[in-house]
């Protein structure tokens, strides 16, 4: 089975494009309509030499059974086995080709979440393990604030790591914002609390937690309290998906009802991001698919996350048909 993504202006233009390449056999697997307007339609056709794996079988209406697709590509992406099931009995209920159903399966079993940080009426502490991207979260939060009109005041409590204070007042400078250090949840409370007649968003920047430490999740929890604050779970994707529901699971316990994945860039399996979500039913919200402060968060719908399972795991996977793009 080869599959390929054709973008055009319509639909019609598309097809053209697909018969011209695929030939009159090509199936529709789906159709997007772009944000600029574009059309991007995914079909396939099986040649005539295909090996490598036993073609599933088309449904009744002539299409590429979408069930097994989806099967193989939550099997790729490890997602686990309760998971597993529970989105194939929802993707059969659901009619469609497979971005819709599997779209379709994802906003049923997992939690969703706007990512309307820069809105946001109380301070937001990112919370999460070492190394998951908080510095860098927190600056893509800061510059949607900035791009609102919104001041910003970020307050780093990981300013006694080597570079820590440096590294935030760099931030700081970067989204034009003010910059305080807390070493202390009275330190915190301090700052929080002085008046400011412009209505900053506060970000709260804080050191990696140990979730299996209960002292870490406690200390945690402290300023949390202390800040009156909404904790953020930023975790980072491609971690083994019966961990990253641990450590989800250990941060809602504190709190964290929303969720922002980070590293999708370097990432190729996401069982673990969806994992995580669906064991704690925190809100997936956010990725983050660049370390480019400019760049941004990604907000993340269903269909949005179905298409990225569905082409990662065609252009990875061995025996998987190749994604290409004219």
């Amino acid at each position: 089975m080869r599959l390929r993504r054709f973008e055009a202006a319509s639909v019609p233009e598309a097809m053209e494009q697909i018969r011209a390449a695929l030939g009159p056999d090509a199936i529709i697997l789906s159709t997007l309509e772009e944000r600029n307007g574009q059309v991007c339609v995914t079909a396939a056709r099986e040649p005539a030499d295909e090996t490598g794996f036993e073609t599933p079988q088309a449904g009744g209406n002539g299409g590429f059974e979408i069930v097994d697709i989806i099967s193989r590509t939550l099997d790729y992406h490890r997602v686990p086995p309760a998971l597993f099931e529970t989105i194939l009995a929802a993707t059969k209920r659901k009619a469609g080709d497979g971005i819709a159903s599997l779209g379709s399966a994802l906003a049923s079993c997992l939690a969703w979440s706007e990512p309307a940080f820069a809105l946001s009426a109380n301070p937001l502490m990112l919370v999460g393990m070492h190394g998951s991207g908080k510095t860098v979260a927190a600056a893509k939060i800061g510059l949607s604030a900035r791009l609102c009109d919104r001041p910003v005041h970020v307050v780093t409590l990981d300013g006694s790591k080597t570079g820590g204070l440096a590294q935030a007042e760099g931030l700081a400078q970067l989204l034009g914002a003010k910059v305080s250090s807390a070493e202390s949840p009275e330190d915190l409370d301090r700052i929080l609390n002085v008046p400011a007649p412009d209505n900053p968003l506060f970000i709260i920047d804080t050191p990696g937690q140990n979730p299996f430490r209960a002292a870490d999740l406690a200390g945690l929890k402290i300023l949390i309290d202390t800040a009156e604050a909404e904790p953020l779970h930023i975790m980072a994707a491609g971690s083994d998906c019966f961990e990253a529901a641990d450590a989800a699971e250990a941060f809602s316990r504190i709190g964290a009802r929303r969720m922002i994945a980070t590293k999708v860039d370097i990432t190729r399996r996401l069982g673990g991001v969806v994992g995580a979500a669906h064991a704690t039913g925190v809100a997936l919200s956010a990725i983050s698919e660049s370390p480019l402060i400019a760049e941004g968060l990604i907000a993340l719908s269903p269909t949005d996350l179905a298409e990225r399972l569905l082409a990662e795991c065609g252009a990875n996977t061995p025996n998987w048909p190749k994604t290409e793009v004219a």
